[in-house]
């Protein structure tokens, strides 16, 4: 895990608090505060009706995103797109392809300049060891 600040450490305290769900990490993702939350406990981290998402944003001052753990790789970055609609995820423990459903949202993944699809190799890279992650 990476060092987290006194502020980040708050924040993954009051989550924990306010929804029962166990936070793996916290860190800034695009304009909003993104919580890892461990495998299984994104139904709790949610909440019925996805209430708990604007609870824990009135609690903290800022917007968030929610995203759960998975051990394979795959599954992540699965994870870490949501909601946006994605085909698959191929990768060969090294190199990792995202094959998005149309190409505005192949846009979307790859943002402005290619700044969301770096985001997304460092955001994997917190947590497993891969090379490069890149949009079909």
């Amino acid at each position: 895990m990476n060092s987290l600040n006194t502020e980040l450490l708050q924040n993954i305290k009051a989550v924990e608090t306010l929804t029962g769900a166990r936070v793996k990490d916290c860190f800034p993702y695009q304009k909003r505060l993104a919580f890892v939350i461990e495998n299984g406990d994104i139904g709790k981290a949610l909440g019925k009706g996805a209430r708990n998402v604007s609870r824990i944003e009135d609690a903290i001052g800022k917007k968030i995103k929610l995203i759960e753990y998975h051990d394979d790789v795959c599954e992540f970055i699965l994870n870490l797109l949501k909601p946006l609609e994605i085909e698959d995820v191929i990768g060969d423990g090294h190199t990792y392809v995202i094959h998005p459903v149309d190409h505005r949202t192949r846009g979307v993944v790859i943002g402005r300049g290619g700044n969301h699809i770096a985001l997304i190799t460092k955001v994997v890279n917190r947590f497993h060891d891969v090379e490069e992650v890149r949009v079909a």
